[in-house]
């Protein structure tokens, strides 16, 4: 049973072989091409190359063409010349030298040649001979052994947009990406813990653009914010800060955290009053008009004609006073209804000076030009929690006042400050000073108060305000 099992293997195992050849020699023959040898190569295996062996040709000597017409019967084949000798073996062990072929029979007679058929169609180009075939195991594309440079210059993608790779570790080098305009190469190192961008001069996010001197804008009017409004951290800066006008601001006053109110001050004394101008002289007296002629006895004679009018005497010389001066209060609570914009401080209480009046109820104008002394307090509060900020300043005929800004803060719910301080500005007749405020919380306003008890108190204002000239 053993016995007819193998011999039925065996016989069906040589049968395969012989169909594959078979199949395999079918496909050369018709392909002209080593399609076996190639099989193997893409197995992995590497076929022995092709031994070269020296083809004897030989040529008959030509046969006279017969005349164009039918083409004639092929001519019989000649004999087979007798094999030459076979060399002597050489002896067991090394391989000894080839032995000496044997002389070439002689060659049959040559039949007749026919006419000259037509000439047939081109056959397909043989394979590239010479400097054999470099046999090359399949590439493993897990563990490349060599450099992966695609065949054409930018032509081919790595992944899609569907199918994408997940990771690409690079080792210690620099990726390199060409510009689009100027063809130059832009490369991205990392070097110590910092990443490197040569060869490109600035690197965009959106519409914020990083260049080697700082960070810009690439729309012209958009802000470049640094931080989120709910941060707690703070800018810091090497040196300071440097603005357009090459105006450089190092330090900047500090806002400590509010204390408490203080006891309000003792009213400040009465300036003194200005010296009562000179009276002017008394005009001349009229000539005394003519009497009138007497009346007989009894009837009242008519009332004489009055005389002109006496020459109008000459003016006295205007008194002179120390200085102009104004004093202004607001009763009102100043309201902040539109966050971040600029609000004029308004003074509605009785007002008291002399050449300083209010107009539009905050405008504080001069009659007369002189260097004046402005001083105000206003009393801040804010009706939410967090910490808010208020800045005040002042403008001279609507214009601002340059570094004239103060900011103040109100931390907590219901935080009350005193905003006071002064300033010394010179006016011209008929120029106005106003101040403003503004804050980025709608919750901020200035506050005033009814008057107080135990002990009893005046109300407060929510502003004080006085102008006074101190140089003509």
């Amino acid at each position: 049973m053993n016995k007819r099992f193998l011999k039925n293997a065996v016989i069906t195992f040589t049968f395969i072989i012989a169909v594959t050849n078979f199949s395999f020699y079918v496909a050369e023959t018709v392909s002209g091409k080593p399609v076996f040898a190639n099989t193997l190569k893409v197995l992995g295996f590497c076929p022995a190359p092709a031994i070269e062996t020296q083809r004897v040709t030989t040529i008959a000597p030509p046969a006279i063409s017969g005349p164009g017409g039918a083409k004639g019967d092929t001519g019989a084949t000649g004999n087979t010349g007798k094999t030459g000798t076979t060399g002597a073996t050489g002896t067991t062990g090394a391989t000894g030298p080839a032995g000496a072929t044997g002389e070439q029979g002689v060659p049959g007679e040559t039949g007749a040649t026919g006419a000259q058929g037509e000439t047939g169609a081109t056959g397909p180009q043989g394979a590239s001979g010479g400097g054999g075939t470099v046999c090359q195991a399949p590439i493993n594309l897990i563990s490349l052994p060599g450099d992966l440079i695609p065949a054409v210059d930018n032509l081919y993608s790595l992944g899609s947009a569907s199918y994408r790779w997940k990771g690409l570790q690079l080792g210690p080098g620099t990726l390199y990406i060409e510009d689009q305009v100027t063809g130059l190469q832009a490369g991205l190192t990392v070097n110590g813990g910092t990443l490197l961008l040569d060869g490109a001069d600035s690197l965009r996010i959106g519409n914020i653009r990083l260049t080697s001197k700082g960070i810009e804008s690439v729309i012209s009017d958009q802000d470049i914010t640094i931080g989120n409004i709910s941060d707690r951290g703070y800018a810091l800066f090497a040196r300071g800060i440097k603005f357009p006008d090459g105006t450089i601001q190092t330090s900047a006053i500090l806002q400590g955290i509010k204390g408490d109110t203080g006891e309000k001050g003792d009213t400040g004394l009465q300036g003194i009053k200005g010296d009562t101008g000179l009276t002017g002289q008394q005009g001349l007296t009229g000539p005394a008009g003519i009497a009138g002629t007497n009346g007989s006895s009894g009837a009242t004679g008519s009332q004489g004609i009055q005389g002109p009018q006496g020459i109008q005497g000459i003016p006295g010389t205007a008194g002179s006073m120390s200085a102009y001066w104004g004093r202004f209060y607001s009763t009102q609570i100043q309201t902040n209804p539109v966050i971040n914009t600029v609000n004029a401080m308004t003074l509605n209480g009785t007002p008291a000076g002399n050449g300083v009046t209010i107009v539009d109820s905050s405008k504080m104008r001069v009659a007369n030009a002189g260097v004046y002394n402005l001083q105000f307090s206003a009393q801040l509060n804010k009706t939410d929690s967090g910490e808010d900020s208020t800045d005040i300043w002042i403008a001279i005929d609507g214009v601002n006042v340059p570094w004239s800004n103060t900011r103040s803060w109100l931390v907590g719910n219901n935080a009350k400050q005193v905003a006071a301080w002064n300033f010394v500005i010179s006016l011209t007749a008929n120029q106005y000073v106003q101040i403003y405020w503004s804050s980025p919380d709608a919750n901020v306003r200035l506050y005033a108060e009814s008057p107080g008890a135990s002990p009893t108190r005046p109300e407060i204002p929510s502003l004080i305000a006085t102008l006074t000239q101190v140089s003509s």
